[in-house]
């Protein structure tokens, strides 16, 4: 193996591994979009049921604003691509119900094409190791002292000194 496909190699490597990152990046994202997904759930399970009849709706950077409402039986929701519907607070939980399971499927495959990768990786590092230890290796370089004794020039044998002595 030349230098050239060592150099390929430990490109693949570092692609693998900024793969790896992407990957990891991604699952943390569909984390929280699922921890999103799971308050807003309970939020309108505790709906249903609830007899009560105030709460808090958040408006951003952490305000809060105190609501008197009555009979909650529906709520916007996204269906998709911008899209808002009116649905009763049981199908909207259904459908974020629907959405933590294909979020959930959705990380399963990232962590398995993660391992796939992580594999890949493995077995680089394998040939690597092996090409540099074959090209580190000793008994595969030709002997030293057998080329340095082709290349001394021997004395004549007048006893007469060269410009090697």
């Amino acid at each position: 193996m030349g230098k050239e496909e060592l150099q390929q190699l430990s490109q693949m490597r570092e692609l693998y591994h900024q793969k790896i990152s992407q990957i990891e990046e991604q699952i943390t994202k569909l984390d929280q979009v699922i921890h999103e997904h799971e308050t807003t759930f309970r939020s309108l399970k505790q709906l249903e049921i609830s007899k009560e009849n105030k709460g808090m709706v958040p408006i951003g950077a952490g305000v809060q604003i105190p609501v008197d409402y009555t009979n909650v039986e529906y709520a916007i929701i996204d269906i998709g691509s911008g899209f808002h519907a009116e649905k009763s607070l049981e199908e909207s939980s259904k459908l974020l119900e629907i959405r933590i399971g294909e979020l959930k499927e959705l990380i399963e495959q990232l962590v398995e094409e993660h391992g796939i990768t992580q594999k890949a990786i493995l077995e680089i590092n394998n040939k690597l190791e092996s090409q540099i230890k074959t090209i580190e290796n000793p008994e595969l370089k030709p002997d030293k002292s057998k080329s340095e004794r082709s290349r001394k020039r021997r004395r004549p044998r007048r006893g007469e000194l060269t410009l090697d002595d």
